[in-house]
C-alpha cells in the first residue's frame, strides 16, 4: 500500500508510534488544525495567533481610558472642593465675632466665600465633559457605548492617587 492509498504511516499517530502527515513522512495529506501549527511553526506563534485579539480589545479601551483620566483631573478638584466644603464650608465673616471663631482658622474663613463656586463651575464643567463624551459622542459616531462604560471609574483614578501620596 502507497502513502496515497492509506498505508499505516499515513493514518498513524504519534500514540501508536507512527509520523503524523506532513513532510519527510511519506504521506501526501498534511497535518491540519491546531496540531499542524503548533508542529509546524513552534508553541511560540501559537501565543502570537491568540495575542492579536487581546491587543484589539486593549486597543478599544485605551482611548476611553485616556479621556477618562484626562476628566480626572478637573473631577479631582471637585472632590477636593466638596470636601473642604463640608468640612470648612459653615466658616464664614461672622464666625470672626466669636471668640472661638467656630473652630475656624482665618484661611478658611476668607476661602469660603471662594470654594463654593469653584465647586458649582468644576462640576458643572465635569458634568459636561461626561456628557458631551459617554453621551453624546456615541450617539452621533454610531459607536458601541460599552467600551466607554467600563473605563468611567478612571475619572476618580487622579484624585486616588492624590489621597495616595498623602494629599
Amino acid at each position: 500500500m502507497g502513502a496515497a492509498s492509506g498505508s499505516p504511516a499515513c493514518g498513524a499517530t504519534p500514540a501508536s508510534g507512527g509520523a503524523v502527515g506532513g513532510a519527510g513522512t511519506g504521506c501526501d495529506r498534511p497535518a491540519t488544525g491546531a496540531v499542524a501549527r503548533v508542529t509546524a511553526r513552534g508553541a511560540a506563534d501559537w501565543w502570537d495567533d491568540r495575542m492579536p485579539t487581546a491587543f484589539t480589545a486593549l486597543r478599544r479601551l485605551l482611548p476611553p481610558l485616556a479621556v477618562h483620566l484626562l476628566i480626572g483631573l478637573p473631577t479631582a478638584v471637585v472632590v477636593l472642593c466638596a470636601r473642604w466644603y463640608l468640612a470648612h464650608g459653615h466658616c464664614d465673616y461672622g464666625d470672626l465675632h466669636r471668640r472661638d471663631l467656630d473652630l475656624c482658622t482665618y484661611d478658611q474663613i476668607e476661602n469660603s466665600g471662594l470654594v463654593l463656586p469653584a465647586l458649582v463651575v468644576s462640576s458643572a464643567f465635569v458634568a459636561l465633559l461626561l456628557v458631551l463624551f459617554d453621551g453624546l459622542g456615541p450617539l452621533r459616531t454610531g459607536r458601541p457605548l460599552r467600551p466607554r462604560l467600563l473605563t468611567l471609574p478612571a475619572i476618580l483614578l487622579p484624585y486616588a492617587a492624590y489621597a495616595a501620596l498623602g494629599g
